[in-house]
């Protein structure tokens, strides 16, 4: 009776790992599917498909690159943030949702991506039903 939630990348390989967990969990995925999807802002404020690594470093790349150079202070400096976090891609998550919490501690000012995802928790926990 745990809710759960999956949080993942909105592009092709991100949408093609939640399909292939919905089927294996016999969940349709056009229902209320708990799934939150990580976007990216396109022009004229619509939503565009997105990874992780991106929303962030787009949001705030100095929070993004301090998080890699302190898990990895080997890394070659001179890499740009993305190049960077997709080297760490699995093993920076959480320094980076650290750094994030003590850098902005309005959670309404973190990624839409991110306060969707605190929110549907929020709704899921409080309510038992996602928003």
């Amino acid at each position: 009776d745990i809710p759960w939630v999956i949080f993942s990348d909105s592009d092709e390989a991100g949408q093609a790992a939640v399909a292939s967990i919905m089927r294996t969990l016999n969940i349709d995925i056009s229902g209320e599917a708990p799934v939150v999807w990580v976007v990216g802002e396109a022009s004229f404020g619509d939503k565009a498909t997105g990874a992780i690594e991106r929303m962030l470093s787009t949001f705030d790349e100095s929070l993004c690159r301090e998080a890699c150079l302190e898990l990895r202070p080997d890394l070659d400096e001179t890499r740009s943030t993305d190049e960077l976090l997709k080297q760490l891609k699995g093993t920076v998550g959480g320094l980076l949702a650290r750094k994030l919490v003590e850098r902005y501690d309005d959670p309404s000012a973190w990624p839409h991506s991110v306060c969707e995802l605190v929110s549907w928790l929020q709704h899921r926990l409080l309510n038992g039903a996602a928003p």
